[in-house]
This record gives C-alpha cells, sequence and structure tokens, in this order.
C-alpha cells in the first residue's frame, strides 16, 4: 500500500499549494465575499479549487501534512 500511495500521491510542493489554494478560496468568497482570488499573482477560480480539492484529497489520504499555512495578509 505504501507503494501505491507514493505513485499517486502528490508532491508535498502541490500538496501544500492545493491547500493554499483552498484557503485562499475559502476566505476570499466567505469573509471577503469576493469572486476574484488572488494567491500571490496566481487568478483562482472555481476550476483551481475543484483541481485543489483532488490534490489535497490525494495527498491527505496518503498521510501528507501541511509545511505551510494561509496569510490572508500577505
Amino acid at each position: 500500500m505504501e507503494a501505491v500511495n507514493e505513485a499517486y500521491a502528490p508532491s508535498q510542493e502541490d500538496y501544500d499549494h492545493a491547500e493554499l489554494i483552498l484557503d485562499a478560496y475559502e476566505h476570499a468568497t466567505t469573509v471577503d465575499r469576493r469572486g476574484a482570488v488572488m494567491l500571490g499573482e496566481e487568478m483562482l477560480d472555481e476550476a483551481s479549487r475543484k483541481m485543489a480539492l483532488v490534490v489535497a484529497g490525494k495527498g491527505r489520504a496518503a498521510g501528507l501534512g501541511r509545511t505551510r499555512t494561509f496569510d490572508p495578509g500577505a
């Protein structure tokens, strides 16, 4: 099973980025009540959120933990 996780799990960097996308999208659409979402210089939309859900889900299933956190003021 560990070999399967390694083969299909996202990299730590991809996992962290997916989690940041989910956090940024959630914050922008609920707290700021904006439809346009920026994460650094990257514009995010609903499709970005859906792709991030898949990557984050695979990372969580593989036992990855976050190494970066979202800072809405950054």
